[in-house]
């Protein structure tokens, strides 16, 4: 990848996240950039500075090279000079001694003379074209050598920018999944305790109706005599005693409240059955124990319990039978009416 696309990633992160368009300039300020698209900026914008660096170590190399390339340049040009200078003082040399070498040699003829500057002249031509050479070669040399090391710079900013995009991809997907993690438990935390919540509440509920269910069943077991008689001298005494019994019995005031003002308790309509508070519950076994309406049923269902949950709902179940399910009676439906108006002592 290139240097561009970790800038273009940084330039959209900043207008998303600040909704304006950032500079070249544009710093991140770390104490504005929070949570998870915070996060996820620093990391990019953290890349975006790498990436800077490695562009300008690029330049910096192509640079090196180009100066390079001068000073060979340069010292091409300075080695054919100084050869093709060395050729000119050795011919100017020869001219000037020439005449002399050739008097000593008895050779001092114009044939002799002639062939002797004759070489001379070609020594040199062949001196210049060395030098010629020589500096075109080194100038290739140094043409090629600037083409691989800018070749080489050049791939290698392209690998170190991808491996930095690759590395900066891999932060963004690491810091999404550690928050979404973070997400996960929060909510999962959050489920936990709204179901504790509700459990608590729920037993909380269930152990006050159940105190409720308790203390009206008392009430009632006790509230006759054998004769049936009520126990209380009169209505306003009862009236008295389960008003101040009222936040306790719950739902269960109400029964207790039309037995004072004379209705049965005793004797229910078929569709009247499931709407009686004394049958509202949550609680799996009371619920199967409320739809017992014969002895077979109760005794049915009494034999399937543990030792430990006849312990437990053994209370529930003796006076559910001594109100509801009585001896010589196999249907609630068969019993006798209650009195209308309770006899008060």
């Amino acid at each position: 990848m290139s240097y561009k696309s970790i800038k273009d990633k940084w330039w959209e992160w900043y207008k998303n996240f600040y909704g304006e368009e950032p500079s070249s300039q544009t710093v991140l300020d770390p104490s504005s950039a929070k949570g998870e698209e915070g996060e996820i900026g620093k990391a990019i914008f953290d890349a975006y500075l790498q990436s800077q660096e490695i562009e300008k170590e690029r330049a910096e190399g192509i640079e090196n090279l180009g100066q390079k390339k001068e000073f060979d340049y340069q010292e091409a040009e300075r080695v054919a000079k100084t050869q093709r200078q060395l050729s000119d003082v050795s011919y100017q040399r020869l001219l000037k001694y020439l005449p002399t070498y050739l008097a000593s040699e008895g050779l001092n003829t114009s044939g002799h003379s002639e062939t002797a500057l004759l070489m001379a002249g070609n020594q040199l031509k062949e001196d210049y074209g060395k030098a010629e050479e020589n500096r075109a070669s080194s100038l290739k040399s140094a043409d090629l050598s600037h083409q691989r090391g800018v070749s080489q710079l050049e791939s290698e900013s392209r690998e170190r920018q991808r491996k930095l995009l690759e590395s900066l991809v891999a932060k963004e997907e690491g810091i999404s999944k550690d928050y979404a993690k973070k997400r996960a438990e929060e909510e999962a935390k959050k489920l936990e305790e709204e179901r504790y919540n509700k459990e608590q509440a729920l037993a909380q509920a269930s152990k006050k109706e159940s105190e409720s269910r308790n203390l009206f069943t008392a009430i009632v077991s006790n509230l006759f005599d054998k004769n049936g008689d009520m126990v209380f001298d009169s209505r306003e005494d009862f009236s008295l005693y389960i008003d101040g019994l009222k936040d306790k019995l719950g739902s269960y005031y109400e029964l207790l409240k039309e037995i004072g003002d004379g209705k049965s308790i005793d004797k229910e309509e078929d569709d009247g059955w499931g709407d009686n508070p004394l049958f509202q519950t949550d609680d799996p076994i009371l619920k199967q124990l409320y739809q017992c309406k014969t002895l077979e049923d109760y005794n049915y269902l009494k034999g399937g319990l543990t030792p430990a949950l006849w312990e437990k709902y053994e209370k529930d179940f003796e006076n559910y039978k001594r109100l509801y399910i009585l001896p010589g009676y196999e249907d609630l439906r068969d019993l006798p009416d209650a009195p209308k108006e309770p006899i008060i002592r």
